[in-house]
């Protein structure tokens, strides 16, 4: 398919495929390097995906998100391009590694809209993505609840095209990579334990766009809430430390 629309959005060209898959290898091991990650074989319900592209979503608590990504799409064999905060792409490394990725930069004002425009035809285009909805790093005080507000476009964008919602709530990984430090914790003796427990949701296109978001944000903190409140929130045969 094109990846051009009439108003002549277009993807950001990352690096050719075969080098793609290398940088996902370098950044799931990395992750694999700097925590104990306890993660799904696959999503509860994953097996309903019939082809759909996907939108993974996923509370924010720290810069260790984006290896997190890396990792999850790697481990469950699904390509997804990243949409990530543009300041992250400044930094030494990360944006490097983003930008061979093809990842979407977000920035505010326009920038926001046309991150917007790009993953919708993204998703049109039969390709995933992956996407934080809180849109920026969530300090403790600011998530009683389990996230902040996730926004509204969130909804507009999953109702665009037909595709599947692979909501992941992810706990740990500000252990890893504290809110405010430009590096990440090495403590490869001790490194901290990282949980990941992921529902997979049918086709949402069809629905209300306001009803997305707000639906979205019930099922992502039920699953952190499970996850406070029960450290086997799946079936212990589906897990594994990856």
């Amino acid at each position: 398919m094109s990846n051009r629309k009439s108003n002549d959005v277009e993807l950001p060209r990352g690096a050719p495929r075969p080098v793609q898959r290398l940088v996902e290898h370098f950044g799931s091991g990395l992750a694999r390097v700097l925590s104990k990650i306890d993660l799904p074989l696959l999503p509860e319900g994953f097996e309903a995906r019939s082809g759909l592209p996907i939108v993974f979503i996923g509370n924010h608590r720290s810069l260790f998100d984006v290896l997190l990504g890396m990792r999850m799409v790697r481990r469950w064999n699904t390509p997804a391009r990243l949409m990530v905060k543009g300041d992250f792409f400044e930094r030494p490394g990360l944006g490097l590694l983003l930008r061979m990725l093809g990842a979407i930069s977000v920035t505010p004002g326009r920038g926001a809209k046309r991150a917007f425009d790009q993953a919708t035809l993204a998703l049109r285009n039969g390709e995933s993505i992956i996407i934080m909805p809180e849109a920026r790093i969530v300090p403790p005080h600011e998530r009683s609840e389990g996230t902040g507000e996730l926004v509204s476009t969130l909804g507009r964008l999953v109702a665009v095209a037909p595709c599947m919602v692979v909501v992941s709530g992810l706990i740990g990984a500000d252990d890893v990579w504290p809110a405010g430090s430009s590096l990440p914790r090495i403590r490869p003796w001790r490194r901290p334990r990282v949980r990941i427990r992921s529902v997979a949701i049918p086709d949402l296109h069809t629905v209300a766009h306001r009803e997305i978001t707000a639906n979205l944000q019930v099922e992502l903190r039920a699953i952190l809430n499970r996850m406070d409140s029960d450290s086997s929130a799946l079936p212990t045969a589906s897990i594994s430390h990856a």
